[in-house]
């Protein structure tokens, strides 16, 4: 457990955030692919990129890990031959990502993980890559799945990325590797869509265009990623909780590694912030100015950045009025059921707040100390964590779940408070 001290004084600080889990994921199954080494620089390394590094070694690949940086030896795309179990815990992006790959290497693959991710589905890309010719089973929609492939044939397939976008992802990065070339179709709405202009800019860092209508239809070609220089820009979400730890205590914090013209959907939290009064810079990476009077920023449709809806969360309870974050309903399917676990806790310290059908509606006012359940939920102890910053009594349960995305997140919140947490 983690005692969380309060700010008392606003504070100025600038300061930097690992890379991106996002980025450093996709870049990870792009250079596997390569042809030819590849260094990635400013990588994060946290339990899903751990997972996902070592089962592309599984799958043939080669690397050479520092503290910042990693050298993959790409594949080509000739995959060896593999039979093997891949346990990825609870990293849906590992997972997803992982499944579209396997159908590429000779063998059979098994992906899996945590009990959580075996409830995760799974479905919408098990069809989408059977149907391009995959031979793939999740019996119950759900990890585990088993792939035996080897190949894709390629063609015109549905995509439904209604509950995931990384399923779309996962598709668009195997895709230059199918027999002929791949339409993908999206059906129904797409969540999350920034994610797949991430994924775009990736694949055309490494050489593969797509063409594409919007982001209704996408068209790939045969083609070959290849090897060379990639630098993880630092990571949207993970900055969010500096702002929001600004906006909460009326300080002036800048994060110097998100740059202003990124697609990370996360960096329009900042834009949200300043509804409530916050005032932002964009030069020499963003910065977020604390009000003096936090005030709802309203109805928010938070769908292209649905990671942020949990620090938006924990402001917003300290905002003066009412604000529902609305159009994000596939939050119960993430780590934990998000909306229902922010409402739980939300009501521990004191806070009105209920379930929307997609999403949530809270009433700032004036929490109080409690311990907060995290869920083995990452982004809820990270959240609370800010909220504590603001309100005394408030302890974290199990912190060590931030190392699923940022190690290193309570010993950089120490690092800008002079006092001592209290760690059991």
């Amino acid at each position: 457990m983690v005692a969380i001290v309060p700010i008392t004084e606003p504070i100025r600080a600038e300061v930097a955030v690992p890379g991106s889990k996002s980025l450093t994921n996709r870049a990870l199954v792009v250079a596997s692919l390569a042809e030819g080494s590849s260094h990635l620089t400013n990588v994060l390394h946290s339990d899903d990129t751990r997972y996902m590094l070592e089962h592309l070694c599984t799958l043939g690949a080669s690397a050479q890990v520092s503290d910042h940086a990693i050298d993959v030896a790409g594949t080509g795309g000739a995959f060896q031959r593999v039979d093997a179990s891949c346990y990825c815990g609870n990293a849906g992006t590992t997972v997803r990502f992982l499944t579209a790959l396997c159908a590429l290497a000779p063998g059979t693959q098994t992906i899996t993980g945590d009990a959580r991710m075996q409830t995760r589905p799974l479905s919408d890309l098990v069809e989408a890559l059977t149907a391009l010719g995959a031979e793939i089973e999740a019996s119950n929609g759900c990890p585990p799945v088993t792939v035996r492939s080897g190949v894709l044939r390629g063609g015109h397939v549905p995509v439904r990325a209604s509950r995931s976008s990384q399923y779309l992802s996962a598709l668009l990065m195997a895709a230059p590797y199918a027999e002929q070339p791949v339409t993908l179709e999206v059906v129904g709405e797409l969540v999350s869509q920034p994610y797949i202009d991430l994924t775009l800019d990736v694949m055309a860092a490494f050489g593969v265009s797509v063409d594409r209508d919007g982001h209704r239809r996408f068209r790939i070609t045969p083609q070959r990623y290849q090897g060379g220089m990639y630098a993880v820009e630092g990571d949207a979400t993970s900055a969010g909780y500096w702002w929001a730890l600004a906006a909460v205590s009326g300080s002036q914090i800048r994060v110097a590694n998100v740059p202003a013209d990124s697609h990370q959907g996360d960096i329009a939290l900042v834009r949200i912030f300043e509804q409530m009064g916050c005032q932002v810079g964009m030069n020499g990476g963003i910065a977020v100015q604390g009000p003096a009077v936090l005030r709802s920023p309203g109805t928010v449709d938070m769908n292209s950045l649905p990671d942020g809806v949990m620090t938006l969360a924990v402001v917003a309870a300290l905002a003066e009025g009412e604000t529902r974050i609305v159009n994000v309903g596939n939050l119960r399917i993430k780590e934990s059921d998000r909306l229902a676990a922010l409402v739980t806790e939300l009501r521990r310290v004191g806070i009105d707040a209920s379930e929307l059908p997609d999403g949530l509606r809270i009433r700032g006012g004036r929490p109080h100390g409690a311990t907060i359940e995290t869920y083995a939920d990452h982004r809820m102890a990270m959240s609370f964590a800010i909220l504590g910053t603001r309100v005394p009594g408030i302890s974290i349960e199990a912190p060590e779940c931030v190392s699923k995305s940022y190690p290193l997140f309570f010993q950089q919140l120490h690092g800008l408070h002079p006092a001592t947490p209290n760690v059991s």
